[in-house]
């Protein structure tokens, strides 16, 4: 499991990183005469960039909270391989592939002023994951209202 606290530092500006890691998917192939197998996973995480100043504590939530939002997310997915080949001999061989990943998310334009700082937070997540090859597309978001829902 990985830890799920860290901090992103971009120039002057730094703020909390809480990291979730979800469930492996595995998807297993054999060919036909039962040689070569293919064991394909995937492995989802979701980063949220936040400031642990703004946070709401438990025992502080009342019947109406003004509720700060975080500074966007960032949703990875890794794609591994592990090929088994039996020799002549029997003996199982087993080569494994780090496959590549991809990126997603939204972050708040206000906060992540650049390209370069958006570039950052990708590559802050996946030096955490541990994936060298990515293709990433991340949408900065302007808020323009927001809808509220105050307990009455």
């Amino acid at each position: 499991m990985i830890p799920s606290d860290y901090t992103f530092t971009y120039q002057d500006f730094s703020c909390e990183v809480a990291l979730l890691e979800g469930a492996e998917m595995t998807e297993f192939e054999e060919n036909s005469d039962y040689t070569l197998c293919y064991v394909r996973k995937e492995k989802l995480f979701m980063a949220r960039f936040y400031a642990r100043n703004r946070e709401h504590k438990a025992e502080k939530i009342a019947d109406y909270v003004s509720v700060s939002p975080s500074y966007g997310y960032l949703s990875a997915k890794i794609k591994t391989v592990e090929t088994a080949n039996y020799t002549n001999e029997g003996v199982l061989e087993k080569e494994y592939q780090q496959g590549g990943g991809l990126v997603s998310g939204f972050l708040d334009e206000r906060v992540f002023t650049s390209k370069e700082m958006v570039s950052a937070a990708v590559n802050f997540v996946m030096d955490i994951v541990g994936d060298s090859g990515y293709y990433y597309n991340i949408s900065l978001v302007k808020a323009t209202d927001f809808v509220e829902h105050n307990g009455e």
